[in-house]
């Protein structure tokens, strides 16, 4: 299903990818690795300052956004469970109407909401896909917390790309030009955590949300 094709043609390819990473997430299993968005960033950040690599002026900003993003998860932890945690579209592999997941290259204990917020920003979903997907895999009356942890993960998502994007651009990776990649995830990501609601995501998600419907 790679570059979202699969998902322009096919109206029921969220549904489906949510039941996909659904199963992946109720394995009951306990996976080895840790994936923590906030730790990897740290772990780039660490390799570009010692290649010397000049980030953007806009990536300083960002991060001290991230920051408050981090402090509001941290208010209100999700349980742990098995992740794949790069479901882009390019990694769902459409067998006869089952969607299967491959490259697990980056699967650790997570938050399953990465998971659903990176499929999101990946597929390009808009909100009716987004309510699709998570109604799918939280059932109907969805709470403003979930809908909100939602928001501030796929901000949090283009940050991460972003900044492996410039990593590869610093390793010299020749498969394409990771550093206009990494501006162009960068600019998402400020667009989303600039939004004039991201400030009230953030505090549903810190306190847990006091509403019963999204917006």
């Amino acid at each position: 299903m790679n570059a979202g094709d699969g998902f322009g043609r096919d109206s029921g390819a969220p549904v489906r990818a949510a039941r996909a990473l659904k199963r992946v997430h109720s394995l009951g299993r306990v996976f080895k690795s840790r994936f923590d968005v906030f730790a990897a960033i740290d772990g780039y950040l660490d390799l570009l300052r010692g290649w010397r690599t000049l980030l953007p002026e806009d990536y300083y900003e960002m991060g001290q956004r991230a920051r408050a993003v981090r402090m509001a998860l941290e208010a209100s932890p999700s349980a742990l469970v098995p992740c794949h945690n790069d479901p882009w579209p390019g990694n769902l592999l459409d067998a006869d109407g089952r969607i299967y997941l491959i490259d697990w290259e980056y699967s650790g204990m997570n938050d399953p909401m990465w998971d659903l917020a990176d499929l999101s920003v990946e597929a390009e979903f808009g909100p009716e896909r987004d309510r699709a997907m998570m109604e799918v895999y939280y059932g109907t009356g969805l709470s403003p917390a979930l809908c909100s942890r939602l928001e501030v993960y796929k901000a949090m998502s283009d940050l991460y790309w972003c900044v492996w994007g410039f990593v590869q651009h610093a390793k010299d990776n020749p498969a394409e030009d990771f550093w206009s990649y990494g501006l162009e995830r960068l600019g998402r990501s400020k667009t989303r955590m600039s939004g004039a609601d991201f400030g009230w995501h953030l505090s549903v998600v810190r306190t847990g949300g006091l509403q019963l419907h999204c917006p």
